[in-house]
C-alpha cells in the first residue's frame, strides 16, 4: 500500500512538472555562448559592443530576433549581486543579500517569448531602470505599484546603496528546468560584452 501511494505521488509530481510553463518558448530558439576570457573594465562597461553585436545579428535575414543574457535558459549559468528592499530586507538568500541578477538586452523577453505582466522591459538608455520576476514582486513588492517600486543595489567595493526603479514585472522563467525552485530575480540592462554573456536567437 505504501509503495503504491508513493508511486501515485511520484506520478502526480511528474504530471505537474510536465504541465509547468517554463516562462519561455523553446521552439526555434537557439542559445549561443561565447568562448573568450571574461573582461572586467570600467572603460568597457561604457561602450556599446552589445548593441552593435545585436544590430549585426538581426541584419542577417535568417535571424528573426536576437538578444543578450548573462543567464541563458538551461545553460546552468548564474549571476548574483546584492539587492535590498527600501526597508532594508535582503532580496534572495543570505543575510547580506544573494540576489539572482540577469543582465539582458531590451528585447530579451520578446525574443524568449516571455510575458511581461506589468510595465515594460529594460532600456539601455535608462541604466537605473530594472525588471523583476513575479516571484520577487509577490514576495517583496506586492504592496507597491510600479510608480513607487524601487530596490537598492549594493556596490560591493564600498558598500554604497543605490536606488533603482522597477519598471516591469515578468512571468517566472524556469531557467534550470521545471523541477527547480524559482528564485527572486532582477533583470538589468546590458551595455557591453564582458565574456560572461550568451545569446538567444530566433
Amino acid at each position: 500500500t505504501i509503495a503504491l501511494y508513493s508511486s501515485l505521488l511520484l506520478l502526480e509530481n511528474q504530471r505537474s512538472i510536465f504541465k509547468t510553463h517554463l516562462g519561455f518558448v523553446d521552439k526555434n530558439r537557439f542559445v549561443v555562448t561565447f568562448d573568450f576570457p571574461e573582461i572586467r573594465s570600467e572603460v568597457l562597461q561604457k561602450n556599446d559592443t552589445a548593441q552593435l553585436l545585436l544590430q549585426q545579428l538581426v541584419s542577417n535575414p535568417e535571424i528573426k530576433q536576437a538578444a543578450i543574457t548573462s543567464m541563458p535558459p538551461l545553460s546552468e549559468k548564474t549571476s548574483y549581486s546584492q539587492w535590498f528592499s527600501t526597508t532594508g530586507e535582503s532580496i534572495g538568500t543570505g543575510a547580506h543579500g544573494n540576489t539572482t541578477e540577469d543582465s539582458i538586452s531590451a528585447d530579451y523577453f520578446t525574443t524568449l517569448g516571455t510575458k511581461i505582466l506589468l510595465g515594460n522591459s529594460v532600456d539601455s538608455l535608462k541604466p537605473m531602470n530594472i525588471v523583476v520576476n513575479q516571484a520577487l514582486w509577490d514576495k517583496y513588492l506586492t504592496d507597491k505599484t510600479l510608480a513607487d517600486a524601487q530596490l537598492l543595489n549594493v556596490n560591493i567595493s564600498n558598500g554604497k546603496k543605490t536606488a533603482y526603479r522597477v519598471v516591469g514585472v515578468i512571468e517566472n522563467i524556469y531557467i534550470s528546468g521545471p523541477d527547480t525552485q524559482i528564485e527572486p530575480t532582477i533583470y538589468s540592462p546590458v551595455f557591453a560584452l564582458t565574456g560572461f554573456e550568451g545569446l538567444v536567437i530566433e
